[in-house]
């Protein structure tokens, strides 16, 4: 068994785990991804930190402030267009080494 490793082989022995949703946290499952695992240590965007670091005892979601943004733009690279480009040269490409 390598070093550092922290579990060992209890001949006869087997481990049942069961995975549930913390009840006090029905109110901010949204701002978790599906099936992610947190602890009361990870920060969690949309949660008060707690003053005894565990933020999964009481959960308290932070105020939402509703607001309108106007004249908004938002580039992603690469554009569709140079995506569809970069994607065509590498089909020819292919295309010509086989």
């Amino acid at each position: 068994m390598p070093d550092g490793n922290l579990l060992k082989v209890i001949d006869g022995a087997h481990l049942d785990c069961q995975v549930k949703t913390h009840p006090s946290l029905k109110s901010a499952m949204h701002l978790l991804p599906e099936n992610a695992l947190v602890s009361g240590e990870d920060t969690i965007p949309g949660l008060i930190s707690s003053p005894t670091g565990d933020v999964l005892l009481r959960p308290q979601l932070l105020k939402t402030t509703p607001f309108t943004l106007d004249r908004l733009t938002i580039s992603l690279q690469p554009s569709l267009e140079k995506f569809e480009s970069l994607l065509l040269q590498l089909i020819n490409a292919d295309c010509q080494n086989t």
